[in-house]
């Protein structure tokens, strides 16, 4: 992945096409918002409802992918893809360590 992530390929969308708020029905909420701050280009924030302390970020590999790399290091670094409709992304798989839970979360775009 890290090859993947400074290889530097140019986003294929802006990234205001990822950001938004999203859901999955049991999980609850998240926000994607652009990372701000000094070389933070195509980068993502990924801020969790259900847990206030941990965020993630997103920094675009190529394609649709990302790599997704949580506060907490218990939590992982895993490669999330984006399904993207007419232009903008509608949904987004984010998947954890198998230590804190095997399962992936599929979140809707609102």
């Amino acid at each position: 992945m890290n090859q993947r992530v400074t290889q530097q390929t140019p986003l294929p969308l802006p990234l205001t096409a990822y950001t938004g708020t999203y859901t999955h029905p049991l999980y609850g909420t998240i926000t994607i918002q652009a990372d701000k701050g000094p070389q933070t280009n195509e980068r993502l924030r990924v801020y969790f409802q259900h847990h206030p302390g941990l965020t993630a970020q997103l920094e675009y590999m190529d394609g649709q992918a990302f790599r997704l790399t949580f506060s907490n290091p218990r939590w992982g670094i895993t490669a999330v893809n984006f399904r993207i409709a007419n232009q903008q992304a509608e949904q987004v798989e984010i998947r954890v360590s198998d230590f804190v839970d095997a399962e992936p979360y599929l979140f809707r775009k609102q």
